[in-house]
């Protein structure tokens, strides 16, 4: 019944907006207050949109804008006096005028009497480089933004990113507590098969691919196999001008994708000469180096009929290991107290997980003993102090993790850009932009580690590396062999070097149809390539072949069993001591891969005022669109095969194709009336017919209600939609490793009933070690079948300007979002679970039917996973916005202070709905119930000073509510920064940031939190860091 009712609301909404026709009413000038108020401006004479650009900044208030004041230029304004009386003094003799159309916006426009008024916001075809639609620019207020938008948007401005001192964008977006860390440079080292490097961006913690993240509002190629997500490293923070975040599903306007919400990026497209930048950075403690080297150049030409804008950058941001930073490098974890079955974990450094050594430890009679760093003999393994359930321990033998960890991984980047608009006659436009992006990154994680599921590294009793008194114990036991789990260091690190080159193109050709009506058409094509180098890999069959070394009977040479026609080098792996150049490069392999990403789009709308109402003219537009996405992936054939360490990765190649239809409404229905300042209606829908899922249709509604003109009160309701993408359809089979628990280990086979007798039904033992400390291999299929998602999402939202206090604007918005028919695997967890302990035979035996284990240990193997709709998720949570500029000048200078702020009431995740099995990770890191920035900002004449505070509040570390643990919970922190720049004189800037100006690190706690990695990575984890940069304006 509500889908019915919302839908002929929405018919409702767009009849109304044809069939209604009324005399339009010249709006009445109704300055605010604050535009009386005297104030000291500096505006020296420059081209008019970038002096009106000055004055909004300078004063706080909000321009629309003509889109067509290219060739005019402003007088200087310089000295006290009111904003009115600035404004009339930059447009004398141009030909447009002021008039203000709310509390604190003025639109400005020519002053012929037939101008069609400015729309409410500009549309999704539309962009600052369009020549669209008139634009919409604010001041550095970030709650100026909030306080006229329907949809709740949050706004990045260039002062704000450029007073973060960052040169990793997804690291500015965190600023913003509705963004949670995606895919980022702090916790891809692991990704071995094409993820490492990537950065990306997660609204409300719903997945970056819900996530829709528009360039110049336009849509951009994405940058991993299988998926629609843009990698953010492709967009330098020194080129962006402004980030604007609609938070609320939006896929009715810009189409699948946008079902947590949409990140639109604008570039700078507007340069009037030459802007030279360069800057580098060091963290106190001498790593982290960085640097960039930007260039921005525009010019305009034929009678200010064509504008060109080149801009240039180089950056490069060293990587940095834990072993840098000494808590990062502590070996803290998590380790029971004792082997006891209810004893609680502890959060210790120095835990060590077993039995893995780098010298390598075998076990024999019951006893487990380790090889001596040389080789030449044995000693009995140290277990620690603590517990080693799960093989996990404290102090003693085993492998420190926290060594191998890498705190950022390196990133150098090249970024080239090219923007140019012509008119070409009759109020049309034709704008075009190219953006080439070449990132390169190299990635090191742990090297390869044995066994894990099988037995371990087989060594013959007749291997002549092994030690006499070795021999001579194994013949005491009455093997013929051992199995040797070790880390083979020797081999270096696991990792990856990714090469990705994106090319971005778009053109758009723009211009009138009559009087009050526009036209715009255009398109746009991308492609990624990253070509993935894995390092350090084991070659399986080689190594097993060089380990497996006799002596030759004839020569006494030390030779492999097998191979040797082939050219086997013997390795010797018993001890800690480098590995034989020769017989390394025998067993390593240097697999290469390719992934390639391809977008095309063609669009085209139409727009403008077909009636009139009794608060204003109509907005309509409507449109269509058609995207074509491809995405493929060449492994190599020893990937193909899984003949490595690592696993298996196929190759696969999958497209997908949708064409849209789509029309938005904006209905003023009244204003300026006793208790109606304004009252708006909008509406959008959508309507979509994908290749591979079907038709698809998305819907929006919502109203603006301001009584009087401090206060606005709004409601949006919609439906949006995600097709799967790519990766979810065609990806086949691949693999990965993840952290999970076998039930079935000796330590856990106890807690549930029935648990034991059903785990020694599948022939395990009392005693059985399930290797719970290291992680299992996860097979993941895709699924051709897979359908796509729907979301529901309601907004309740209210924006306060009180007249007491001036200078200040809140903004506060209830939000809930639910997703049904969510596409998600299933939890590997709950397989395993579900296995023994499920209540239903036949749920047992589909989940033990997904397990295989090896025949050998009756250890996990491998879990394999099929993705499907069988999902459902839910959040919800209040954003609240403050911004306060007093009119007067505290010590001086020009004061601002912004609050931004995110509760989280509600995060669940429900992977199969046909058991009600709801998983809360609402409070659980990454997603603290509250997530605050407060950013104050001093300006006094060329001086500037910031400072920003960012509040993450305290989770628990994990989502497992039945694990006893001495510190489940991280604290609250606060990370501060400092800004400071200063003008040399009008054409140069200096900047000194110091990040985490008080040197506070992230909570210590296990997981990895504790260097800023995996779910930690919400935490800046560098310590503090100190940048420097200057700017030069010719």
């Amino acid at each position: 019944m509500l889908r019915l009712a919302s839908r002929s609301l929405l018919a409702l909404a767009f009849g109304v907006g044809m069939a209604t026709v009324a005399q339009a009413r010249p709006a009445t000038p109704a300055p605010a207050s604050r535009d009386q108020q005297a104030q000291r401006f500096d505006i020296p004479a420059q081209p008019l949109d970038l002096a009106l650009t000055a004055w909004s900044q300078q004063t706080g208030i909000q321009l629309v804008k003509a889109a067509d004041l290219r060739g005019l230029r402003s007088r200087t304004v310089r000295g006290t006096m009111s904003p009115a009386s600035a404004l009339k003094r930059l447009l004398k003799d141009s030909g447009y005028e002021a008039r203000f159309v709310g509390i604190n916006t003025v639109a400005i426009r020519r002053r012929a009497a037939d101008t069609p008024l400015v729309p409410r916001r500009p549309s999704p075809t539309s962009s600052p480089e369009s020549g669209g639609h008139d634009l919409i620019v604010t001041g550095s207020r970030l709650a100026a933004m909030e306080s006229r938008a329907i949809m709740p948007v949050r706004r990045l401005t260039r002062s704000a990113i450029a007073a973060s001192g960052e040169q990793d964008l997804s690291r500015v977006l965190l600023l913003m507590g509705a963004i949670q860390p995606g895919f980022g440079l702090q916790n891809t080292e692991n990704q071995t098969s094409g993820g490492a490097g990537l950065s990306q961006a997660d609204l409300r913690g719903l997945g970056a691919a819900r996530t829709l993240v528009l360039v110049n509002g336009q849509r951009q190629v994405g940058s991993r196999r299988g998926l629609s997500v843009v990698d953010l490293n492709t967009i330098p923070p020194g080129l962006v001008d402004r980030v604007e975040v609609v938070t609320g599903g939006s896929s009715a306007v810009y189409g699948a994708d946008a079902v947590a919400g949409v990140i639109n990026i604008i570039l700078r497209d507007h340069v009037d000469g030459i802007e030279l930048s360069a800057g580098g950075g060091i963290a106190e403690r001498g790593y982290g180096a960085s640097y960039n080297l930007s260039f921005l150049a525009g010019t305009a030409l034929a009678d200010d009929r064509l504008h060109l804008t080149l801009g240039l950058s180089y950056d490069r941001l060293s990587g940095v290991d834990a072993t840098s930073l000494g808590r990062a490098s502590t070996g803290l974890d998590l380790v029971y107290a004792s082997d006891e079955p209810d004893a609680p974990l502890l959060t210790r450094p120095g835990v060590r997980f077993g039995p893995f050594d780098k010298a390598g430890s075998f076990e024999l009679g019951g006893r487990r003993y380790v090889f001596l760093a040389d080789g030449s003999g044995v000693r009995p393994y140290d277990s620690g102090t603590a517990g080693t359930r799960g093989g996990v321990q404290l102090g003693g033998d085993g492998l420190d993790v926290s060594a191998y960890d890498q705190l950022r991984i390196p990133l150098s980047r090249a970024v080239g850009t090219i923007l140019g608009k012509a008119e070409i006659g009759a109020g049309n436009v034709l704008s075009a932009s190219l953006r080439v992006a070449d990132s390169r990154t190299r990635s090191s994680w742990q090297p390869v580690i044995d066994p894990i599921g099988g037995p371990g590294i087989p060594i013959a009793i007749d291997n002549p590396y092994l030690p006499t008194s070795t021999v001579d114990m194994m013949r005491a036991a009455g093997v013929d062999r051992i199995w040797v789990a070790k880390v083979l260091d020797g081999l270096g690190r696991v990792g990856s070097i990714n090469r990705r080159l994106m090319i971005q193109g778009q053109a758009d050709l723009t211009g009138p149809l009559g009087v009050n009506w526009r036209y715009a058409l255009g398109g746009g094509w991308g492609r990624t390539e990253d070509r993935v180098t894995t390092i350090n890999v084991r070659d399986n069959v080689r190594f097993l072949q060089a380990i497996d070394a006799v002596r030759d009977a004839a020569t006494g040479a030390i030779v492999c069993r097998n191979g040797r026609a082939e050219g086997c080098e013997p390795l010797n792996i018993l001890g800690d001591q480098p590995f034989d150049p020769t017989a390394r490069a025998w067993v390593s392999i240097t697999p290469k891969a390719r992934e390639t990403l391809m977008q095309m789009v063609l669009r085209g709308n139409v727009s403008g005022n077909p009636a009139h109402l009794a608060g204003g003219p109509v907005d309509l537009l409507l449109g269509w669109e058609y995207r074509r996405e491809t995405s493929m992936r060449r492994s190599s054939a020893v990937q193909e095969s899984g003949g490595t360490y690592l696993p298996r990765v196929t190759s696969y190649r999958g497209a997908y194709s949708v064409v849209e239809g789509y029309g938005e409404i904006a209905l003023p229905m009244l204003s300026e009336k006793p208790m109606v300042e304004r009252l708006t209606a909008t509406a959008a829908l959508r309507f979509s017919r994908y290749s591979t899922a079907g038709r698809a249709t998305a819907w929006h509604l919502g109203l603006d209600y301001a009584p009087v003109p401090e206060l606005r009160i709004r409601a949006v309701r919609s439906q949006a939609v995600r097709a799967p993408n790519i990766g979810e359809l065609f990806s086949g089979v691949q693999q990965g490793f993840s952290f999970i628990t076998d039930p079935c280990d000796a330590a856990l086979r106890h807690a549930v009933a029935e648990r034991a007798a059903r785990c020694s039904a599948l022939g395990l033992p009392a005693d059985f070690d399930g290797q719970n400390g290291i992680s299992k291999l996860v097979a993941y299929q895709s699924n051709e079948h897979v359908g796509p998602e729907h979301a529901a999402t309601t907004t309740l939202g209210v924006t306060w300007k009180p007249g007491a206090l001036p200078g200040l604007a809140l903004a506060v918005d209830r939000w809930r979002i639910r997703i049904d028919e969510a596409i998600a695997f299933p939890i590997e967890q709950l397989l395993l679970n579900d296995c023994v302990d499920g209540a239903d035979p036949d749920v047992r035996g589909r989940a033990c039917g997904a397990i295989m284990r090896d025949p050998l240990t009756g250890r996990i193997a491998m879990v394999t996973a099929s993705i499907s709709n069988i999902g459902k998720l839910e959040t919800a949570g209040i954003d609240i916005s403050t911004t306060w500029r007093p009119p007067w000048e505290p010590g001086g200078g020009r004061l601002t202070v912004e609050l931004l702020a995110t509760w989280v009431e509600r995060l669940a995740i429900t992977r199969d709905v046909a058991r009600g099995i709801v998983q809360r990770l609402d409070g659980i890191l990454p997603n603290p119930r509250w997530r605050g920035t407060l950013s104050t900002r001093w300006e006094h004449g060329p001086t500037t000073i910031g400072w920003t505070a960012q509040f993450i509040g305290s989770s628990r570390i994990t989502i497992d509510s039945t694990l006893t643990i001495d510190k489940p919970n991280t604290g609250a922190r606060t990370y501060h920064d400092l800004e400071v720049a200063q003008k040399i004189d009008p054409r140069f800037t200096l900047r000194f940031n110091i990040l985490n100006l008080f040197d506070s690190a992230p909570p210590q706690r296990g997981y990895n939190i504790n260097a800023g990695l995996r779910t930690g990575a919400i935490y800046p984890n560098l310590g503090r860091q100190f940048r420097f940069s200057v700017t030069a304006s010719l």
